[in-house]
């Protein structure tokens, strides 16, 4: 639920790491692209555009991930959603000149002459982001039961795979012609040309975004552990 309501921190992200429309008219400050989004039309198309393949991929990662394989069932789960990240991406995007296009269109020009890109374009970045991410529930994942604790361990995780944060975005959304991308190619590219800063565009929205359900998530897994202890005594 939380998730749902802080959609729009996750689209201002998108835009802002693609230097979109959005991202201009709103001089990357949060209340004004909020604005900006509600002035499109209904929720769809302004602050919650792109979220049916968000919920969907949601979805569709629970139902894999709930397994008895943890790494294999995410590895498996981030392979299958990897279509519905690239069509988010394509959704979030707004500029004033181009039109958004269906999600089949997005599908059609993904594949090319390759249909096996849209399980494979943009996944290392994505792969290692989740990664890094996993960072941020180390210590409730091992019983330490500290706010604060968690709080760092997220902000870390977010701020550490946030560079990813912006190949995967770069390559879903502009990449027409490989099949994995090159992720350390754009992440130096940027680093050349606007420093640490273009590494870390869009970081603000995607902390206030997720790090709130990093935390909840570690208090959920602390609450597990500590009721596994208590079943093996």
């Amino acid at each position: 639920m939380f998730a749902t309501l802080t959609y729009p921190l996750d689209v201002i992200k998108t835009n802002r790491i693609l230097q979109t429309s959005l991202a201009k008219e709103g001089a990357e400050r949060i209340p004004r692209e909020i604005l900006s989004l509600q002035e499109k039309g209904n929720l769809q198309h302004g602050l919650f555009r792109g979220l049916l393949a968000t919920l969907i991929a949601a979805n569709i990662a629970k139902q894999i991930t709930d397994k008895d394989l943890p790494l294999e069932a995410a590895l498996l789960g981030t392979v299958v959603v990897n279509p519905l990240n690239i069509i988010q991406v394509h959704k979030q995007v707004l500029h004033n000149t181009v039109e958004s296009k269906t999600y089949a269109q997005i599908m059609k020009d993904t594949m090319g002459n390759r249909p096996w890109r849209i399980f494979t374009l943009g996944l290392i970045p994505t792969l290692v982001r989740n990664s890094i991410l996993f960072f941020g529930i180390t210590p409730a994942v091992n019983g330490i039961d500290y706010t604060p604790v968690s709080v760092l361990y997220g902000l870390g995780g977010i701020l550490l795979s946030h560079p990813f944060e912006i190949a995967r975005v770069q390559l879903q959304y502009l990449d027409t012609t490989s099949t994995f991308g090159g992720s350390l190619k754009i992440i130096k590219g940027v680093f050349a040309i606007e420093g640490l800063g273009g590494l870390y565009r869009g970081a603000v929205p995607r902390v206030l975004n997720i790090l709130p359900p990093i935390v909840s998530y570690a208090s959920y897994q602390r609450y597990y552990y500590l009721v596994s202890q208590e079943q093996l005594e």
